[in-house]
Protein backbone atom coordinates (compact mmCIF):
# COMPACT_ATOMS: atom_id res chain seq x y z
CA UNK A 1 0.00 0.00 0.00
CA UNK A 2 2.93 2.55 0.94
CA UNK A 3 5.07 1.79 -2.05
CA UNK A 4 1.93 2.94 -3.87
CA UNK A 5 0.81 5.63 -2.38
CA UNK A 6 4.90 6.81 -3.32
CA UNK A 7 4.90 5.51 -6.77
CA UNK A 8 1.40 7.50 -7.22
CA UNK A 9 3.14 10.76 -5.80
CA UNK A 10 6.12 10.40 -7.97
CA UNK A 11 3.81 9.65 -11.04
CA UNK A 12 1.96 13.34 -10.29
CA UNK A 13 4.48 15.35 -9.94
CA UNK A 14 6.21 13.77 -13.10
CA UNK A 15 3.30 14.34 -15.01
CA UNK A 16 2.55 18.27 -13.49
CA UNK A 17 6.46 18.92 -14.28
CA UNK A 18 5.92 17.44 -17.93
CA UNK A 19 2.41 18.87 -18.53
CA UNK A 20 3.07 22.75 -17.88
CA UNK A 21 0.43 22.33 -14.25
CA UNK A 22 -0.53 25.50 -12.31
CA UNK A 23 1.94 26.68 -9.81
CA UNK A 24 -0.15 25.73 -7.09
CA UNK A 25 -0.42 22.14 -7.85
CA UNK A 26 3.36 22.01 -8.26
CA UNK A 27 3.58 23.72 -4.93
CA UNK A 28 1.52 21.21 -3.39
CA UNK A 29 3.41 18.08 -4.33
CA UNK A 30 6.73 19.85 -4.03
CA UNK A 31 5.83 20.58 -0.06
CA UNK A 32 4.43 16.86 -0.07
CA UNK A 33 7.89 15.13 -1.10
CA UNK A 34 10.47 17.39 0.13
CA UNK A 35 9.09 17.69 3.41
CA UNK A 36 8.47 13.73 3.91
CA UNK A 37 12.00 13.69 2.78
CA UNK A 38 13.24 15.97 5.63
CA UNK A 39 10.91 13.86 8.11
CA UNK A 40 13.27 10.99 6.95
CA UNK A 41 16.60 12.14 6.81
CA UNK A 42 16.21 14.62 9.81
CA UNK A 43 14.54 12.26 12.68
CA UNK A 44 15.64 8.83 14.21
CA UNK A 45 19.57 9.94 13.66
CA UNK A 46 19.19 8.59 10.42
CA UNK A 47 21.53 11.32 9.05
CA UNK A 48 23.56 11.92 12.78
CA UNK A 49 24.63 14.95 11.52
CA UNK A 50 21.77 17.30 11.37
CA UNK A 51 18.15 17.15 12.23
CA UNK A 52 14.75 18.32 11.18
CA UNK A 53 13.56 22.04 11.82
CA UNK A 54 9.55 21.25 11.96
CA UNK A 55 8.69 24.99 12.05
CA UNK A 56 10.48 25.05 8.63
CA UNK A 57 8.22 22.17 7.85
CA UNK A 58 5.21 23.21 9.17
CA UNK A 59 5.69 26.62 7.05
CA UNK A 60 6.28 25.06 4.20
CA UNK A 61 3.16 22.78 4.16
CA UNK A 62 1.08 25.81 4.79
CA UNK A 63 2.80 27.77 2.14
CA UNK A 64 1.13 24.87 -0.16
CA UNK A 65 -1.85 24.84 1.29
CA UNK A 66 -1.80 21.24 2.44
CA UNK A 67 -3.96 20.08 5.76
CA UNK A 68 -3.22 17.57 7.98
CA UNK A 69 -6.21 15.87 6.64
CA UNK A 70 -4.36 15.73 3.66
CA UNK A 71 -1.23 14.45 4.47
CA UNK A 72 -3.17 11.58 6.44
CA UNK A 73 -3.46 9.33 3.09
CA UNK A 74 0.97 9.82 3.16
CA UNK A 75 3.05 7.40 4.88
CA UNK A 76 5.33 8.13 7.54
CA UNK A 77 8.30 6.06 5.93
CA UNK A 78 8.12 5.65 2.74
CA UNK A 79 9.62 2.83 1.20
CA UNK A 80 11.34 4.99 -1.88
CA UNK A 81 13.21 6.88 0.58
CA UNK A 82 13.62 4.41 2.72
CA UNK A 83 15.32 1.73 -0.09
CA UNK A 84 17.56 4.70 -1.30
CA UNK A 85 18.63 5.33 2.28
CA UNK A 86 19.56 1.53 2.73
CA UNK A 87 21.51 1.68 -0.60
CA UNK A 88 23.86 3.64 0.57
CA UNK A 89 23.15 6.10 3.83
CA UNK A 90 25.94 8.33 3.33
CA UNK A 91 25.13 9.45 -0.28
CA UNK A 92 21.65 9.68 0.96
CA UNK A 93 22.21 12.28 3.23
CA UNK A 94 24.93 14.21 1.18
CA UNK A 95 21.79 14.36 -1.27
CA UNK A 96 19.42 15.43 2.07
CA UNK A 97 21.93 18.09 2.70
CA UNK A 98 22.41 19.92 -0.50
CA UNK A 99 18.68 19.84 -1.17
CA UNK A 100 17.21 20.76 2.08
CA UNK A 101 20.29 22.13 4.33
CA UNK A 102 21.31 25.95 4.59
CA UNK A 103 22.29 26.98 1.01
CA UNK A 104 20.02 23.74 -0.45
CA UNK A 105 18.65 23.79 -3.84
CA UNK A 106 14.87 23.50 -2.12
CA UNK A 107 13.68 27.21 -2.05
CA UNK A 108 13.10 26.65 1.53
CA UNK A 109 16.07 25.22 4.63
CA UNK A 110 14.25 22.06 6.29
CA UNK A 111 17.63 20.71 7.86
CA UNK A 112 20.26 22.17 9.88
CA UNK A 113 23.16 21.12 11.75
CA UNK A 114 23.21 19.65 15.31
Amino acid sequence: MKRKIIVAVVALQVTLMTSGAAFGQMSFTDAVMNTMWANFAGSHNRCPRFQVIDKAVSDELAAAGVTSEMLSNFPDQPQLLLDQYNEDPSEFCAKAWRRLGPNGTYKRQMLEAK
